[in-house]
């Protein structure tokens, strides 16, 4: 306990509940080995959140029509253990399979990197820890 006889307080979990436009940009490392139209992903996100468990709903051109992953909010930070999904583009289809933590700004947007492997179905893959991601709030 405190000198004053009460014990500090837990850090406040933002609330990350909403309809977001996210962007999955593939590390410049790998300029080399994908294919351009395969290097940056655009998805409307759903976030869901109960208490410090968030689970993000992909929307967009993916495989099986939906995605979701699960994520844990502690404070202004998110941490994702398993961001991981397959999807179909017209450049044939990604499949991501990365961990990470994002920052919470103030202006209520959600941006990190996440570390990882980005693989197109012809085989072109990319191992790194600078993917980046971006959740803009509608």
């Amino acid at each position: 306990m405190a000198c004053g006889g009460s014990s500090p307080a837990a850090p406040t979990n933002t609330n990350v509940a909403g309809s977001y436009d996210l962007t999955i940009t593939a590390s410049s490392t790998c300029s080399a080995n994908l294919p351009s139209e395969t290097r940056v992903l655009k998805y409307v996100a759903n976030v869901s959140q109960i208490g410090a468990s968030i689970q993000v709903g992909l929307v967009g051109p993916v495989l099986w029509n939906s995605v979701s992953v699960n994520g844990t909010v502690s404070g202004q930070k998110i941490t994702f253990l398993d961001f991981s999904f397959s999807e179909g583009t017209s450049g044939g289809g990604i499949a991501l399979n990365a961990t990470g933590t994002v920052d919470l700004a103030a202006d209520g947007s959600i941006a990190g990197t996440f570390g990882g492997k980005y693989q197109t179905p012809s085989g072109a893959t990319c191992i790194a820890g600078s993917h980046q991601i971006q959740m803009v709030k509608k």
